[in-house]
């Protein structure tokens, strides 16, 4: 590891040479790629790609950013992306392993701690769910008191890398208000966890838990792209929205479903009366719209939902995908027969789906790209398939991307089940689709229940929904 740090340094150095010839303001954003999968690596300022960069035959990459836009940045590798803080001046060097993208991110060179600082607060953020299981039989002023130490913890650090580095104005700003949306974001996620799965636990918070809304702000432009600001802001609007929905309902999971339009309604409209910023409103109005339309059981409700969004002034892009979204899911609506859906095996045998059903049948789709998400749902299904075997579950992939027919070809779909050891006799990819394969995305995490004729009994379920198990039952009891 530090002799490959130290290649990179003296490769950052000779790009560097030049700098003392030219006065021109410039940064240097440079690494190495262990295990490389793509040949691109880009660099994105306020979601817009604004450079890239070819991984070379050493596996290393460069950029030298003119006059660099200070702030955050966002570098995309293959389906992976992470953050990083650029200002003039730096030189910052990036080490990272494919097949443990986050966790192995390290930098060094100019600029390389205010970026460690950064990675930091991710991975605390990923933990965050361990953590509210780990805490959730405590009283909130205790929870509270823990997370409070964590943000002392993360202010502590930036105060030692400030003593330790030259820190922009800039930087310090930034770098304390992350550590607080990270305080803010955890408080938020453990009263929705709390609200959810121990309602009545809820009477134990107090008007001092939530002192800290008052300092929530959603307006500042420089976090818009930023996870933690993204994740805060969809926790807050949960919550606010529950409050006012268990007071208008007695059963608990009315208020903890995604796809209630009444829920929908008031999430957006609140969204809309907290934030001006448009890319931040159309991030959540095209999450509101896929839940309103691909979670529903009826046109009904997806259509109000566009109608509403479409008043609210989501753009014409984004209601028109949903539009064709629509069109697809009447397709999955309970009553639909996918009977004569074209599908594929590992073998390159070509059926339909009536070939393969027979028995009651829950189908669940993936892509291949999403490692995280199909090697955890199938971990799922392995163990619901042992506790359910009067179930069938397949799998389908509508990857085209990914997939061949010519029987020659080497199919990264069947290498992908050969690697992760899924069962072959229950994967198939779908061959015919009457929408584009892009909107087909949009199901990677949706099971579909259908009987033994293919019929469509339920259409508008996920496979992480809390109560799976218990819609498998009401599934084979009717």
């Amino acid at each position: 590891m530090r002799s490959t740090l130290l290649v990179l340094f003296l490769f950052t150095l000779l790009l560097n040479s030049c700098k003392s010839e030219n006065t021109k303001a410039y940064a240097i954003f440079s690494g190495q790629i262990v295990n490389p999968t793509a040949t691109n690596i880009y660099l994105k300022k306020f979601g817009k790609v604004v450079d890239s960069s070819k991984v070379d035959d050493f596996n290393r990459f460069s950029f030298k950013i003119n006059n660099p836009d200070n702030g955050l940045y966002e570098f995309s590798y293959n389906k992976e992306s992470q953050l990083i803080y650029i200002e003039e001046n730096d030189s910052i060097l990036l080490h990272i392993n494919t097949f443990n993208f986050d966790e192995s991110i390290a930098f060094s060179g100019e600029g390389y701690k205010k970026n460690n600082f950064i990675t930091s607060l991710y991975l605390q953020n990923e933990m965050a769910e361990a953590f509210l299981v780990r805490n959730s039989a405590l009283k909130p002023h205790l929870v509270s008191a823990k997370i409070e130490d964590q943000l002392n913890r993360n202010l502590a650090q930036i105060e030692k890398i400030a003593s330790q580095v030259n820190l922009s104005k800039d930087y310090f700003k930034f770098a304390k208000k992350a550590a607080h949306l990270q305080y803010y974001d955890l408080k938020e996620r453990f009263y929705f966890f709390i609200s959810k799965y121990y309602p009545e636990k809820r009477k134990l918070f107090t008007k001092e838990y939530f002192s800290y809304r008052e300092d929530l702000e959603f307006n500042d432009e420089e976090f818009q792209y930023y996870y933690t600001n993204i994740r805060l802001l969809d926790n807050y609007l949960k919550n606010k929205v529950f409050d006012i929905c268990i007071k208008e309902h007695t059963e608990i999971l009315d208020c903890t479903k995604n796809n209630d339009f009444n829920n929908i309604e008031l999430k957006a409209n609140l969204l809309d009366s907290i934030t001006d910023l448009p890319v931040l409103k159309d991030r959540f109005y095209n999450r509101f719209g896929k839940q309103g339309v691909l979670l529903s059981n009826d046109t009904i409700t997806s259509q109000k939902t566009i109608k509403l969004l479409r008043n609210l002034g989501y753009n014409k892009d984004g209601i028109q995908e949903l539009k064709n979204l629509l069109y697809l899911q009447k397709l999955f609506l309970p009553g639909s027969n996918m009977a004569s859906v074209r599908v594929v095996d590992v073998d390159k045998n070509t059926s339909t789906l009536k070939d393969v059903i027979n028995k009651p049948t829950i189908l669940h789709s993936w892509n291949i790209d999403s490692y995280l998400h199909h090697s955890t749902n199938h971990k799922t299904i392995r163990n619901l398939s042992e506790k359910y075997p009067e179930v069938d579950f397949i799998g389908i992939t509508t990857d085209y991307a990914n997939f061949s027919e010519d029987p020659t070809s080497v199919n990264p779909w069947i290498k992908t089940i050969e690697e992760h050891n899924y069962n072959p006799e229950k994967e198939y990819h779908i061959l015919t689709s009457p929408v584009a394969s892009k909107l087909l995305k949009n199901y990677t995490n949706k099971v579909i229940f259908v009987d033994k004729q293919g019929t469509i009994v339920i259409g508008a379920t996920l496979l992480n929904d809390s109560d799976f198990e218990q819609i498998i039952l009401e599934f084979l009891n009717q």
